[in-house]
Parts: C-alpha cells; structure tokens; sequence
C-alpha cells in the first residue's frame, strides 16, 4: 500500500472531496452521506465555531448519538483548533458534571432532542459553557449557521490536540488522554497496514461514538473508504445495516460478537464481502472466537490498546497463522516491551507489564503533569496490564495488574480461569475477581452466566476446573447471575461484580 501523508481530519475530508466528491464518506439507516457533503458542513460549523469564540485549544463538548452530524461535529471541532469531547449520554447526570468540570467545555454541542433534559442538567456545572442545538445535514438550518462575514479557518499543526480521549472509567475515575492530530495520524496508518485495509473498504464500527471516536471513522477517511455509522449493537439493526451496506470490515467488543453468535438475525448472507473481523475492547475468549468462526466462517481478528495509545498496539495480522489466545504482535510504528516487578526484562513465556512508546501514543492527560503520572515514566506508557511472549514474538493477554491475585503466594491470573470455565458447555459469560481470605491471601471468585437451556453448578463447574487448573487456581466460590455488569462499552466492570443484586444471583461455594 501507498504510505499516507500526515493529514488532519478536516484535510483528509478535504483531500477526497476534491478528488472524488461523490463517494460515499458515511452511510447508517437512512442513506448515506457524500465527502462533498461532509466537507461543506464540517467547513459550516467551524466557522460558527469560529464566530462564536472558539480559541485554539478550547474544548468542544458533543452529547449525541452515533450520526452524521455527531462526525461532522467532531472533525469540525477539530479543524477550528479546538478540542473535541464526546460525552457518554448513558452516565448518571452527576458522572457527566464531573467530567464537564475536568474538560471545562467553551461549547457543547446537542444533536438530539431526546438529550434536551440531559443537557439541562449540566448547565449547572458549566456557567461558562455556551450550550446549542446542531440541526440536521442539509436542512435550512443547518446553513444559517454560517457566519455573514468571511471567516479563515486555521491550519492545526500535527502535535495540537485534537480530542480528548476518555478512559472507560470501568477500573475508577475517568482520565482524559489529551490526542494530538499525530496521535490520531500514526495509530490510524498502524491499524491499516496491521489489518491489510484498503480503499475500497466499508468499514462497521459497533464501538460507541464516546469510546474511541476516531476509530469508528478515522481509518475510512484516511483511505477514501466509508464509514458505516451504527447507532445501536442490536443483532437486528447490524443485519439492516450488513443489508443496506455490506461492509468489508467490523470492529466490536467481545460481547457484541457473543451477542451476535447466538441470535438468529444475523444470517451468513448478511457478511459476505466481509473480510475482517476486528475484535477489541476486552479479552476475547477462545470459545467466542471458536462460536464465532463456526457460525460465520469467518476468524475473528484480536487486537490490543488503550486510551492512552490512542487505539489497537497488538493485531493478529489477517492470513499470519492463528494461535489461541494470541492477540497477535506489535502494529508497526510502535514499540513495546515487557518487564517484570523489578524492571528486567521478560523472557518468552515470563509474565509481565506491557509498556509502549511511539508517535501514536499520547504524552499527558488533560493536567498536562506528564511527570506526576506514574503510567508516563521515561519516555514509556505503563499499561498496568499483564502479558506473556512466545518465542515468535506474540503476544498473550493475562489481565489487569491491578486484578493479579496472589494465592498462597502464587501469582494467579483471571484470564486464564475465565478462559477455562468459559470453555465448560452450559457456560455463557463468565468474570473471575479475587477475594480476600483468611489463610490464603486471596481466593477467586468466579461469576458466571449460565447459557440458555443449559444448567450448571458450583460442585460441576469446580470439577471441571480441577480437570484443567492447578487446584490452588480452582475458584472456591461462584456467582450465578443472569447478567454480568458491563460499561456502556461492553467491558465488564470488575469492581462492581460483589455488587450483583442478591435478587438476580445465587452464591454457592464448593
């Protein structure tokens, strides 16, 4: 492939709309938008950006749904030198006025009337926040955003921040990651030469739009290709959106493709043309991806990143030989390495912390105290997660350090419990948490989903465990659930599991 040039978001919208103004930029359930189109709009709203005040910098806040006016809010945030912010519409009220208090919005940007109540909300917090309604593309109103005298939009340069990109918040409080263009420029050219994506490609993101934004679109622009806009991870709505589009690749959490593999909507005509299958988010458990690959013949594609790397570090390569477990090697342009507690190095088949450098990985949060951070520390991003390396060179997921278990002093891994139980046949879903215990430090506890016409128990599932752990490993108590607690994002919250309603649970040792 062509190496790309370094554009920003607003350039490279730019670059395809002179070239090719009737190709297809986004596409959702009721058409799709031209990068004509979205360059005219993107250019509108900068400039009442522009002519509202906006100063290099300053932050544009976005509350609204995955749309073509969210993306053209975002990019035109972005080309008039501010700072776009997409909120998470499924907060409480009072999560969402402690992240307006960090990012300190000067707009924020309303696209849909159901979140009129919402936003109500949050003026309270945001005295200096001017708050408006972003009407529809190509409506009247649209147009009467245009200031009536001339405005010059600036040229943002590769190291300005472009969004702040904000952590899930599944481990404790939200941070923002402040992504500069080059961010957004160097882990976008990785994901498309990892994930071999082309030009002609329609990509379907199931991603929420306040997760990793530029994600979703991002990779299209860059290519020329279309990004197909999914307001919605319903196994219904991505078989409309796989009728109307046919998107050639797919990125989603591990749950959506859980989801996905045991409806019935989802038929194998509704993929074809697809060509790869991005799974992120979360660990991907080899009998989802197993499930997964049956149903669609199709393999699922593991990747590894995070918020601070501004998207996907590790990627299985598409037609590399697969290797269960594996989220595949480092997506070039970055660099990584594993260490121990006392800093060394890993060997091969060591467990230790992920540590990653590169262009794409951003320099602070929001405070700017690079330093006072201990995840930035000499010139590497301390992940906090856990891996092991074959000899090959790929990587395998362990857990969060921060969710190690130490049992009778032995180290123990969540992941690799969770893969075994997962593996059990009545076993839908599954989360493992330590727990602390009187004479062994910490004990696991395992949640579990029981799959539908299927009935398990502690005593089976406990032998089950013993046929394929150490017995210092076996799960000594577990949870049955309907549901397990997720983020908005699909990620499972690992600190709100001993918070399952007594109602909805049944506890049982073994």
């Amino acid at each position: 492939m062509e190496e790309i040039p370094f554009q920003t978001l607003a350039g490279a919208v730019a670059g395809h709309a002179a070239r090719e103004p009737d190709r297809a930029a986004l596409a959702d359930e009721n058409g799709v938008v031209s990068y004509a189109d979205l360059h005219k709009h993107v250019g509108i709203l900068a400039r009442h950006l522009l002519a509202g005040g906006l100063q290099k910098g300053d932050r544009v806040a976005i509350l609204a749904r995955k749309r073509p006016e969210t993306v053209a809010a975002f990019v035109a945030a972005t080309q008039a030198g501010g700072v776009a912010v997409t909120l998470d519409y499924t907060q409480q009220p009072h999560s969402l006025q402690a992240t307006l208090r960090l990012v300190s919005p000067t707009f924020l940007i309303l696209v849909e009337d159901e979140f009129a109540e919402l936003a109500g909300s949050l003026r309270s917090v945001s005295t200096g926040t001017r708050f408006f309604s972003l009407p529809g593309l190509g409506s009247e109103a649209w147009r009467r955003l245009l200031p009536g005298a001339a405005v010059e939009l600036p040229s943002p340069q590769p190291d300005d921040p472009a969004y702040l990109n904000l952590t899930s918040g599944s481990t404790g409080q939200p941070k923002a990651a402040a992504a500069t263009h080059a961010n957004i420029y160097w882990n976008s050219l990785a994901a498309i030469q990892a994930l071999k994506l082309k030009a002609e490609d329609r990509h379907l993101t199931l991603f929420p739009i306040y997760g990793h934004p530029h994600e979703i679109f991002v990779r299209a622009f860059y290519l020329g290709g279309c990004a197909i806009l999914a307001d919605g991870v319903s196994p219904q709505k991505i078989a409309r959106l796989c009728e109307l589009h046919r998107p050639t690749t797919m990125m989603a959490a591990t749950a959506i493709y859980q989801t996905i593999s045991r409806s019935q909507h989802l038929r194998i005509e509704h993929l074809a043309g697809l060509r790869v299958a991005e799974c992120g988010g979360m660990h991907l458990p080899s009998s989802v991806a197993l499930a997964w690959c049956q149903q669609s013949g199709i393999e699922l594609t593991p990747v590894w990143g995070s918020t601070e790397t501004t998207g996907i570090v590790l990627a299985q390569t598409p037609g590399e030989e697969r290797i269960p477990g594996s989220v595949g090697k480092p997506c070039p342009h970055y660099e990584v390495a594993l260490v121990r507690d006392d800093g060394e190095g890993c060997d091969p088949g060591e467990h230790g912390e992920l540590l990653v450098r590169g262009p794409a990985v951003v320099s602070h949060y929001l405070t700017g105290e690079q330093d006072a951070s201990p995840d930035f520390r000499a010139g590497w991003f301390h992940t906090g997660d856990i891996f092991s390396r074959d000899a090959d060179g790929r990587f395998f997921f362990s857990g969060r350090k921060s969710g190690m278990m130490k049992v009778v002093g032995l180290r123990v891994y969540p992941i690799e419990l969770e893969e075994v139980i997962a593996s059990h046949p009545a076993v839908a879903e599954v989360a493992v948490v330590g727990v602390s215990h009187p004479t062994r430090g910490e004990i696991p506890k395992a949640f579990v989903v029981v799959r539908d016409g299927f009935s398990a128990d502690a005593s089976g599932l406990r032998a089950f465990c013993e046929e394929h752990l150490a017995a210092y490993k076996v799960p000594r108590e577990f949870v049955f659930s309907s549901s397990l607690p997720r983020t908005s994002g699909g990620k499972v919250i690992y600190a709100a599991l001993n918070g399952v309603p007594p109602e909805d649970a049944r506890r049982q040792s073994a």
